[in-house]
């Protein structure tokens, strides 16, 4: 049997591994070791490429999400504001015209006129809280769904190596039952 091995059982390499591809016992090789690693990296590359390059909005975004939660956010001067506080604003201007050129001034007009008021301030209102329910749910997502992504990932990657593992340590028992077979074989002639 001496002939059939390159080295000690439990060391790096022997020939049965070379043949089967799985340790004899127990002992993944070293470049089966570097080749699973290599693997890893490789899955893992295109999520640290894409973490590198968001760091600059993901900086902005959590500041922004940081003074939301801690009361130092002014929700009017946030870019998303602007395009509905215009639209409220243009259709006021456009109802308020339309009250003052087709009514009569009295008692009628001026209801009509606060109508207009009260429903401009609950339509700039609704956008402010839209706004605001927007960067609640970010924050939320940033402080308690992202991390459960994120480490959610880590056990996926933990898990199919732990697979891999249990395959090894299943062929190299395969393996080693063989040769135990073999030995009996060559042992009973």
């Amino acid at each position: 049997m001496g002939d059939l091995t390159d080295a000690l059982p439990g060391s790096d390499y022997n020939a049965f591994e070379g043949m089967s591809g799985a340790p004899v016992f127990g002992k993944p090789s070293s470049a089966a070791k570097k080749e699973m690693m290599d693997l890893i990296r490789a899955s893992a590359r295109p999520g640290i490429e894409l973490w590198d390059t968001t760091k600059g909005i993901r900086g902005d975004i959590t500041k922004t999400l940081g003074d939301f939660t801690s009361g130092n956010l002014d929700v009017t001067s946030m870019p998303m504001f602007a395009p509905g506080k215009t639209a409220t604003e243009n259709a006021y201007k456009s109802a308020r015209e339309n009250i003052i050129s087709g009514m009569p001034a009295g008692g009628a007009m001026l209801g009509e006129l606060g109508n207009l008021e009260a429903d401009r301030a609950s339509k700039l209102t609704d956008i402010i809280g839209q706004i605001q329910q927007d960067l609640f749910t970010k924050a939320y997502g940033a402080g308690y769904g992202v991390p459960a992504a994120a480490t959610g990932g880590v056990s996926s990657s933990a898990n199919t190596m732990a697979q891999l593992l249990n395959q090894q340590q299943a062929s190299a028992g395969q393996n080693a039952q063989g040769i135990g077979q073999m030995v009996g074989y060559m042992s009973s002639k």
